[in-house]
């Protein structure tokens, strides 16, 4: 009897959500009135509670499209007020909370209402879009120590959630591109790479660090963070790279920096070496062969240099270095 009625339920929920993706459809096509029809068909048989948020959500929706504040509102709040802590919770508070600063211009009401959003829902998408919508008001009236201001006070509520980051490198970000302030910018990509090493934004918040030390040419710290970003390759035969998406930027501009500002050529080819042997599908793999072989000519091993020039033009045939390559080993190869 048990699993005659777990497949009925199946089926049940099944059929339900077939009526849902119907009913957005009609929604999608602009067809507000069919929809909601719809939609509130379904609310009266919402097989549990996920799927009854879901229509409410919905129903939200068409009203913000029709301009029905008010409604929308009232909507959105009936699954906000429940005690559960969901995607669908942090949509509807999200929502509600745009409508009242962007439509109702009560923007400090709407404020109060995303740091809510941050708080009671961390896990949320929506916590994401409240934190960078918090940065973004105080970026936008150039207004940069109350943004830090009210980001440090959110960061203290949700230190210990999966917002933290987002929260930390959004005000990085503002600081270093809008305000134009790097070393304000510095300490909070500091504490996304050293407090959420394995968060999402830890390897973003160490290449944005690392390129504002390149820019000061302050090597020491540029290498530091680079090379934890270039270490940071791993791969498995079952689900392929875990590789970081920074980590062959890393490796190749370590190789610059140590060709073309400390004339630390040993090091130099080290690294494009190991660049060529981590990363076997990168489109740079011919820049940083080309690199290599100019390296043996500024190391003074004539010898290898011209080896390494045949090995290019049967590595890369089709590289755009390549005719160059032919012309310098027909000649002397300087």
């Amino acid at each position: 009897m048990m699993v005659l009625y777990g497949c009925g339920r199946d089926r049940v929920v099944y059929k339900w959500n077939e009526r849902v993706l119907a009913a957005g459809e009609l929604q999608d096509e602009g067809k507000l009135d069919e929809a909601e029809a719809r939609y509130r068909k379904l609310l009266e048989s919402s097989p549990d509670a996920d799927a009854r948020r879901h229509v409410l959500n919905e129903l939200g929706a068409i009203a913000e499209e029709r301009g029905d504040w008010k409604r929308a509102l009232a909507l959105y709040k009936k699954v906000w007020t429940e005690e559960i802590d969901d995607e669908a919770g942090g949509h509807a508070l999200y929502h509600a909370a745009t409508i009242v600063d962007e439509e109702l211009g009560q923007t400090e009401r709407g404020l109060a209402m995303k740091r809510k959003v941050a708080k009671r829902y961390p896990k949320s998408v929506s916590a994401e879009f409240a934190a960078r919508d918090l940065v973004g008001h105080y970026e936008a009236k150039g207004d940069f120590d109350a943004m830090r201001a009210a980001v440090d006070a959110l960061y203290e509520d949700v230190a210990d959630t999966p917002v933290a980051d987002n929260i930390l490198f959004a005000a990085g970000e503002s600081l270093e591109v809008e305000a134009k302030d790097e070393d304000a910018a510095l300490p909070y990509y500091r504490k996304v790479y050293d407090t959420y090493p394995e968060g999402g934004l830890a390897d973003d918040a160490l290449w944005q660090a690392a390129m504002i030390y390149h820019r000061r040419q302050q090597w020491a710290p540029a290498i530091r963070l680079l090379t934890r970003l270039a270490d940071n390759v791993e791969t498995s035969w079952f689900v392929g790279s875990y590789n970081s998406p920074w980590a062959n930027d890393a490796r190749f501009e370590l190789g610059l920096i140590h060709l073309m500002y400390l004339d630390d050529y040993d090091a130099a080819l080290a690294h494009f070496e190991r660049y060529l042997e981590d990363f076997p599908t990168s489109l740079q793999l011919d820049d940083a062969g080309w690199h290599i072989v100019h390296l043996y000519r500024l190391m003074g091993d004539q010898e290898r240099y011209r080896e390494a020039l045949g090995e290019f033009i049967e590595r890369y045939p089709e590289s755009r270095y390549v005719r160059d390559a032919r012309e310098l080993l027909e000649g002397d190869g300087q």
